[in-house]
């Protein structure tokens, strides 16, 4: 089942960041203050929200979408921060469920266009392929350097 994650409740992201951290190899891991620090006030303001699947009242994945204008063309964008299912519950529709429900949700809040991403290290030709079979196409790549 998809619902809202509750301000109220944003501590039960825990262990899914966790877990993303280190089966991705994140850099500088998951720390649940940080991630209180940016989602509370972007959820608060409306331009955002965390979607999340629950198998009974675990949560077992989750989608984190922003909307915002575009820099240069202004229309709104509806945008893929995190998403995220827990290995267990991969074989399920979990994953699947949540990215529909965030083109939905795009859709109706006035979004011009969608934006996935994904990590360099994770299943990248998989997802390559399902994002171009549901109609996106590669348009930008990024390149991190930590900084010391």
């Amino acid at each position: 089942m998809i619902s809202h994650l509750p301000v109220n409740e944003i501590d039960r992201i825990e262990e899914i960041g966790h877990s993303f951290a280190q089966e991705t190899k994140y850099p500088g891991g998951f720390h649940l203050e940080a991630f209180k620090a940016t989602w509370l006030p972007t959820i608060q303001s409306g331009l955002g929200e965390i979607l999340v699947y629950k198998d009974g009242e675990k949560i077992v994945g989750a989608f984190g979408m922003v909307v915002l204008p575009d820099t240069f063309s202004g229309h709104r964008v509806a945008a893929e921060t995190f998403w995220y299912v827990l290995p267990s519950h991969r074989a399920t529709r979990a994953g699947v469920e949540l990215f529909y429900r965030f083109e939905a949700l795009g859709k109706a809040r006035g979004a011009k266009r969608l934006v996935m991403v994904h990590l360099a290290n994770l299943t990248p030709q998989k997802l390559r392929e399902f994002y171009e079979k549901n109609g996106y196409e590669l348009v930008e790549q990024t390149f991190w350097k930590e900084l010391k």
